[in-house]
Order: structure tokens, then sequence, then C-alpha cells
């Protein structure tokens, strides 16, 4: 049961973390949003700009960034186009845009990483004390 609750744990994390790379990559693939967003992110969110500044090569890697563009705008919806416009608070007004999905993915998936540094150490402590008897 222990090992289930272990693999469901890490791929839950691998798809959030691939959900964000793809989501906030293809906001910094953008041409008219993504310079303004990632200086916003880099002075106000070290998770968007972590998730941009990694998710934009990954996407130009896998040639991913037109359809990462399209998501994107289609997830954000209108403040995605008004934030080329509000150059002191697009981050925020595509962060409130974000639904309940998109934040829960935004939010957990460094609370994730924990979780499966917490449930590794545990394995590993099972497994000392299994050798000490």
């Amino acid at each position: 049961m222990a090992r289930l609750i272990r693999l469901f744990a890490a791929l839950l994390t691998c798809l959030a973390i691939a959900y964000n790379l793809f989501l906030w990559g293809g906001v910094a693939a953008t041409s008219w949003v993504g310079p303004h967003i990632a200086a916003q992110a880099r002075e106000r969110s070290v998770l968007a700009a972590t998730y941009m500044q990694v998710g934009r090569p990954v996407l130009a890697f896998l040639w991913l960034e037109a359809p990462a563009r399209d998501h994107a705008q289609a997830t954000l919806g209108a403040p995605y186009n008004e934030a080329a416009r509000n150059p002191h608070g697009g981050l925020e007004s595509l962060m409130l845009a974000m639904g309940a999905r998109q934040r829960l993915a935004f939010y957990g998936a460094p609370l994730l990483v924990l979780l499966n540094g917490f449930l590794y150490w545990l394995k590993k402590r099972q497994q000392h004390r299994l050798r000490a008897l």
C-alpha cells in the first residue's frame, strides 16, 4: 500500500510540474506578453519565474511553443491579452485569472515535491529499521 501511495504522489508531482511548465512556458513564449510578465515574475513570484524560465526552453526543445501559447491564451482569457498593456499589474491579473485546477497545480507542485521527499525519507528509514533487526 505504501508503494502505491509513493507512486501516486510521484505521478501527481510530475503531472503538476509538466502542466505548470506548459502553461507558464507558453506565457513566456508569447512575444507581446512574455517579456513583461517574465520581468514582473522575477520581482514578485519565484514560482512563476521558475516555471517560465524552465518551461520556455523545454517547450522549445520539444517543439511545443505554439500549442503552449494557444493553451495559455485560451486558459487565462482576456487578462492574458491585457497583460501587455498593463506593465505593472499583468502578472497579478494572470494569477487571478487562473482557475481552480491551475491554481492547485501552481501551488501544489512544490508541496508535492516536499511530500515525495518525505515519503522517500520514510522509506529509507523503514528499510534501515528492518536491517537492524
